[in-house]
């Protein structure tokens, strides 16, 4: 796993410390000195010695959270580069991502179903400001023909594969100003696919020790549906509504981590959809 950091202190016994799967904090402490020179432009060998590992703990679960030992296996090999050398490279690795990206947009017809585009939307994928010119790039080429497409959107909604319908319901965010208001109760259902997330999540989890990456990319996937949905209109925001319930139905008995946010949003939502009448508005 590369990474980089600017070194900005002449102080001795420095570290890096990164959090890995918002699971296990760990800590490699660099063996420099307070004053790199030429020598430590080339990579030290690789060492497991210097590595601090300790496991995040959700105040909600410490118990059982703290029983468990983090895993150790880490080693770590460093270097030093000069700030223009390092900002060169990582310009060059930008450039290259965005020379693959084009060239994938390029690889793509107007006639290619709308799942192929949708490989453009992938969370994580999008990086930098999404204002952008129609047809100069990647992403706008891309929301260009989506929005060509919006009728084959109802069968991707619908589909069981849950990161498809995630891709999906991020084009359609990036699209609201052009989204039909008859594919609203096809993206009311995609709500669903909250359910199949957080089945993952749990599968992925052992008992006092849950996946927090797994639980995140839950959490994740409702925060954008259930804004999508919100950004449509009170009438959308109704009609998801059976939706909400099955989720907090389903996560009901969580109390912690992403999770526990799920069903406390979930219910909070509902209670306020209720309070509003807006459930009764909807056509």
């Amino acid at each position: 796993m590369p990474g980089s950091i600017r070194l900005f202190s002449s102080r001795q016994n420095g570290y890096v410390q990164i959090t890995v799967c918002r699971k296990t904090r760990v800590a490699f402490w660099l063996p420099l000195p307070a004053r790199p020179d030429a020598k430590d432009q080339d990579w030290t060998p690789w060492t497991t010695e210097g590595v601090e590992v300790q496991r995040c703990i959700d105040p909600e679960r410490r118990d059982a959270a703290a029983s468990k030992p983090p895993p150790k296996d880490y080693a770590f090999r460093v270097r030093v580069q000069r700030e223009s050398v390092a900002e060169r490279r990582d310009q060059d690795w930008k450039a290259s991502q965005a020379e693959a990206r084009m060239k994938f947009v390029d690889s793509l017809s107007p006639n290619d179903p709308l799942e192929r585009w949708l490989d453009l939307f992938e969370p994580g994928s999008i990086q930098g400001d999404t204002t952008f010119i129609l047809g100069s790039d990647p992403l706008g080429r891309g929301l260009e023909a989506v929005k060509t497409k919006m009728a084959e959107f109802p069968a991707v909604l619908n589909s069981s594969d849950r990161m498809l319908v995630r891709r999906a319901l991020k084009a359609l965010s990036l699209s609201r100003g052009d989204i039909p208001r008859d594919l609203i109760p096809s993206i009311g259902v995609a709500g669903r696919q909250v359910a199949n997330f957080v089945h993952a999540a749990r599968a992925a989890s052992q008992p006092g020790d849950p996946d927090a990456f797994a639980e995140h990319e839950a959490y994740d996937f409702f925060l954008g549906w259930n804004s999508l949905m919100r950004d449509l209109g009170a009438n959308a925001a109704a009609a998801g509504l059976s939706t909400l319930e099955e989720i907090a139905a389903d996560v009901k008995e969580e109390n912690g981590g992403d999770l526990g946010k799920i069903a406390h949003d979930a219910r909070q939502d509902i209670h306020s959809l209720k309070g509003s009448g807006a459930a009764a508005k909807q056509p």
